[in-house]
């Protein structure tokens, strides 16, 4: 049922990417090029579902994540509710590698 939820996330997170990234051309009544776009993500979308293996092997060991990451004093307790995270928890974690690189140059 776990992998089913993070699949659920993870189909959640890249149909709200594709709906902003449509919505720009809809906004401007442009045909939106869905071979294009689709040609350009496969590899985003391939990746980010990298992020439900790894949310279902963190989930089965009940690992908690460092609430100092987040800000917050104590550590927070693993929930599944983290599954439906999973586009997004792959998506943040390449924002902030591109940050990091951006401030190393």
């Amino acid at each position: 049922m776990n992998a089913i939820i993070a699949l659920i996330g993870w189909l959640g997170w890249n149909l709200a990417i594709f709906r902003i990234d449509k919505d720009k051309y809809d906004d401007n009544n442009q045909t939106f090029p869905l071979h294009l776009y689709v040609l350009q993500s496969w590899d985003n979308w391939l990746f980010s579902l990298i992020g439900v293996p790894v949310l279902l092997y963190i989930g089965d060991k009940g690992l908690d994540l460092p609430g100092s990451i987040f800000g917050f004093d104590k550590d927070l307790a693993w929930s599944d509710l983290y599954y439906l995270g999973s586009g997004f928890f792959t998506e943040l974690i390449i924002w902030a590698i591109k940050k990091y690189q951006a401030s190393r140059k």
